[in-house]
């Protein structure tokens, strides 16, 4: 349970889930389940409170995951399914658009082998790996207009390969993946990455792929928000990095470049979902980190330039700056973290105007702690924003304040 800043800003969600797993003879099967049974309210739709409007939504997910280890070949596999039902309510309306409800499910399955490679003559190892997936998606929807949607359906079927062969002071991969979907049609996606090591402290590495992704029904369907017109995301990405390592200290560095064409954003102009034609995302990310004995400590952080090419606009929700420095020390049998998190300037929607504004950055510190009281038993305690600071992750929807979650974990 959580209320926000606002009225009408309450959540509530019950979930439970549940897991049965058997293991035996180089097999292994589980049986995962899931419920959710949330509410939250919606306080204004512009400048107009709405102090009745709600959305619910009941979640049940179950899957089947199995695997199978051979001398040289290991086998895994998923079936699963989840189905998410949602209702909107706003008695208050002045439009009439009081109800509305959507009922989707989403049928998944997924195989992969894999073939451990020996060393050879060439001296080479590694392994091969092939697959293939394949997704359903149903939804229905209906309000007091009336059905906008019975039975809509997408299919995606795919299937993937990918080696990776070891030698010496090098490893590299080489993978290919091909989309099918029955209503974009297909794409094919290679990816390739390799890894050198440079001397005893440095390894170098470099990757390149591409990606596709048709839109969701949602998205093309949602009533007053979805667009038919949509088209597939498609992007390429590329990277370069090194890590040196000497003693209890190690460095990572990376720098990036992501570019998508008809990336899928929300407009909140017109409000509907769109297709931004190009956009490109570089930067520059890194962690030091230091480890010895009960001690651990990471800091690092990324600086990110994320622009709409097409109009030369920076993305929303997407921080220039960000850090994070973490501190573990695990003496005896508890454990003590602190996290603290920088989140630097961003550009959000202004929840009125729909306007591009600049949302300031924010730092918080999280504490969190661990006893294993016995074998079996542990309790834990985190306290979230532990400097109770005020903030919107995004403009419109205040952050919690001061908040304490603590709990113990059971194990036999």
């Amino acid at each position: 349970e959580g209320e926000g800043g606002l009225g009408n800003d309450a959540f509530d969600s019950r979930e439970l889930s549940a897991r049965l797993q058997w293991a035996g003879a180089g097999s292994e099967a589980s049986l995962l389940a899931r419920w959710n049974d949330s509410d939250t309210g919606i306080p204004r739709s512009g400048f107009t409170p709405t102090p009745r409007r709600h959305i619910d939504w009941q979640e049940l997910e179950w899957g089947v995951p199995w695997s199978h280890v051979g001398a040289a070949w290991q086998l895994d596999g998923t079936l699963s399914q989840l189905r998410y039902d949602a209702g909107f309510r706003d008695p208050d309306d002045p439009f009439g658009f009081t109800a509305e409800d959507t009922d989707s499910r989403v049928d998944r399955a997924r195989a992969v082998a894999t073939r451990r490679l020996g060393g050879g003559a060439a001296g080479l190892a590694g392994w091969w790996a092939g697959g293939a997936e394949w997704e359903r998606q149903t939804v229905s929807d209906r309000s007091v207009f009336g059905p906008s949607l019975d039975g809509a359906r997408q299919r995606t079927a795919a299937a993937f390969t990918q080696l990776h062969l070891e030698g010496g002071r090098w490893a590299a991969d080489l993978g290919a993946r091909h989309d099918d979907n029955d209503v974009f049609g297909g794409a094919t996606s290679p990816r390739a990455g390799v890894v050198v090591a440079a001397g005893s402290r440095l390894c170098l590495r470099a990757s390149y792929g591409q990606a596709f992704r048709a839109p969701a029904l949602g998205e093309l369907f949602f009533p007053f928000f979805g667009n038919r017109d949509l088209r597939p995301e498609r992007g390429r990405s590329a990277e370069v990095g090194a890590q040196w390592s000497t003693g209890p200290w190690s460095l990572d560095v990376a720098a990036f470049d992501n570019r998508q064409r008809d990336l899928i954003d929300f407009d909140f102009t017109t409000s509907r979902d769109v297709n931004v034609g190009r956009a490109r995302s570089h930067g520059v990310d890194g962690e030091l980190r230091f480890q010895q004995q009960v001690w651990e400590l990471r800091l690092g952080g990324m600086r990110l330039h994320a622009e709409d090419r097409s109009s030369g606009r920076p993305l929303r929700n997407r921080p220039r700056d960000t850090a994070h420095l973490v501190a573990v020390a695990r003496p005896g049998r508890s454990t003590l973290a602190l996290t603290g998190s920088w989140v630097g300037e961003r550009v959000n929607a202004h929840p009125e105007t729909f306007a591009d504004t600049r949302n300031p950055g924010y730092f918080t510190l999280d504490v969190a702690g661990s006893w294993q009281l016995v074998r079996s038993v542990a309790p834990y305690a985190r306290l979230l924003n532990a400097l109770d600071r005020e903030h919107e992750p995004v403009l419109g929807f205040p952050a919690p304040g001061r908040t304490l979650i603590a709990g113990v974990r059971l194990e036999w």
